[in-house]
C-alpha cells in the first residue's frame, strides 16, 4: 500500500478516530487503525469492540493495500512531521514506512484481515436530525449520566424518538436532565416499519460523538438496532455498542405540582454559587460534605454555607411566589446542572426542603420555540 496525504488534512482525519482507539493492551489489531485502499478509496477505520468509527481518507492512492498501524504512535509521528505531503507506505513484509520530506520513520504493521468486523446496521428503525442539534442535547444532558452504577441503564443517556420529536434523558440517582426538541427530525429511515423507538448509548460513548458532531445544520443520520447504533456524520460514520435495557420511568419523577416558583437570572445564581463553591467542603478525608443553602424568600435567594474552611453568604435578586422554604444543595451537582441551563433566565420550581426542584427556561411557553430542557435535582439532607 502507498498514499500520499497532505499533513495537515491527515491529522485532522486521524484525531476523531483516536476515542475510538483501545488502550487496554489486549489485542494488537484495535490498538491500530486500519487503512484500506481500495477501489481508488482509502476507508480509515477504529473500533475497540465498543465504539468504532470509519471515514473516508481524502488522498491519493498509489497502491492499493490494506492494512493496521499503531493509532498512538501514527498520530505522534504524523503531527511531529514538518509541513507537506506525508507518504504511508507499507511493504509485504509489513513494515510501514511514513516520510514527509527527508524525515522518514518506520513502524511494523499488521494485515488488515486482522481487525475485527464492525458491525453493519442496513434497514433498521432511524432518524435524521441536524448536527448542531444533536451537540447540543448531548451537552445538555451528558452532565447528569451515572457513571458506574449499579443500574446498568443510568450509565448512558436515553434517546427517544418520535415522528417530529426527540428527546435526550439522563439521570444519575441524584439529578434528571431532559432536552426535548420538537421540530425538523424525520424518522422515515424506513418507512416498512414503525420508527417511535428509543435507545440507551454509553455516557463513555458521548464524549467521543460530542467531539465528530458539527454546529451546523448539516444533517446527521441515525440508525439503532438492540445492540448497535449508526451515527453518519457526513463521510464519517461512527458506531457504538448500546446498553441492553429498559431505562427508568423518568416522568414518574418529575412532580406534576409546586407550591412555589422563583424567577432568577441564571448567570447571578451562578456566581453566587461559585463563591460559596469555594468553602464547600466535598466527602474527602473523612469530612462531611458541607451543603449550600438556598433561602427562597420575599424578592432574594439567599445563598449560605458554613464549613470548616469558612461561611460564606450571598444574596440574589429573583422574583418568588407561593411558599417560602430553605433547601439544602450540595453546591457542585447544583452548579454543574445549572451551567447547562442555557437560558439568561431560569425558573424553579420547588415544593419543600426534601423535594426536588425543577429548573426550566422562563420563555418555555414561548409559540416559536422548539426545543426544550428540563433540569431535576434533589436535595441533601446533610
Amino acid at each position: 500500500m502507498k498514499i500520499i496525504c497532505e499533513k495537515a488534512r491527515l491529522a485532522e482525519s486521524i484525531a476523531p478516530a483516536m476515542g475510538c482507539v483501545s488502550n487496554k493492551n489486549t489485542m494488537q489489531p484495535i490498538e491500530g487503525l486500519r487503512f484500506k485502499a481500495l477501489g481508488g478509496i482509502c476507508e480509515v477505520s477504529a473500533y475497540d469492540l465498543e465504539k468504532g468509527c470509519k471515514f473516508i481518507l481524502d488522498c491519493e492512492i498509489e497502491e492499493e493495500g490494506d492494512c493496521i498501524i499503531n493509532a498512538v504512535k501514527l498520530n505522534q509521528i504524523v503531527r511531529a512531521m514538518p509541513e507537506g505531503d506525508v507518504v504511508i507506505e507499507v511493504s509485504e513484509q509489513l513494515i510501514a514506512s511514513i516520510t514527509c520530506g527527508v524525515r522518514r520513520f518506520e513502524l511494523h504493521a499488521l494485515a488488515g484481515s486482522d481487525f475485527p468486523l464492525m458491525p453493519t446496521l442496513d434497514g433498521e428503525k432511524g432518524f435524521t436530525v441536524s448536527q448542531g442539534r444533536l451537540r447540543r442535547m448531548i451537552i445538555g444532558t451528558d452532565f447528569a449520566v451515572a457513571v458506574n452504577d449499579s443500574r446498568a441503564m443510568l450509565n448512558g443517556a436515553f434517546f427517544e424518538a418520535t415522528e417530529g420529536r426527540l428527546k435526550v434523558i439522563s439521570c444519575d440517582g441524584n439529578r434528571l436532565a431532559c432536552r426535548e426538541f420538537n421540530g425538523s427530525v424525520s424518522t422515515s429511515v424506513n418507512s416498512d416499519v414503525s420508527n417511535d423507538f428509543g435507545f440507551i448509548v454509553p455516557g463513555r460513548t458521548l464524549d467521543e460523538l460530542v467531539k465528530m458532531l458539527g454546529d451546523g445544520d448539516e444533517e446527521t443520520t441515525i440508525v439503532a438496532t438492540r445492540r448497535h447504533a449508526m451515527f453518519v456524520i457526513g463521510r464519517l460514520i461512527f458506531i457504538t455498542r448500546l446498553i441492553e435495557s429498559d431505562y427508568i420511568e423518568y416522568d414518574r419523577y418529575i412532580p406534576k405540582s409546586f407550591k412555589g416558583e422563583t424567577r432568577v437570572m441564571r448567570d447571578e445564581l451562578i456566581s453566587s454559587l461559585e463563591s460559596a463553591s469555594l468553602v464547600t467542603e466535598e466527602k474527602i478525608s473523612g469530612h462531611v460534605r458541607s451543603p449550600v443553602r438556598l433561602d427562597f424568600s420575599g424578592g432574594l435567594i439567599k445563598v449560605s454555607t458554613v464549613s470548616v474552611a469558612g461561611r460564606v453568604y450571598d444574596e440574589v435578586q429573583a422574583l418568588n411566589s407561593g411558599d417560602s422554604v430553605e433547601i439544602a444543595f450540595n453546591c457542585r451537582l447544583l452548579l454543574e446542572a445549572l451551567r447547562r441551563a442555557d437560558s439568561d433566565e431560569i425558573i424553579i420550581k420547588r415544593n419543600s426542603a426534601i423535594s426536588s426542584i425543577v429548573i426550566l427556561p422562563a420563555d418555555t411557553d414561548a409559540e416559536d420555540k422548539d426545543e426544550n430542557y428540563l433540569l431535576l435535582v434533589l436535595p441533601t439532607r446533610s
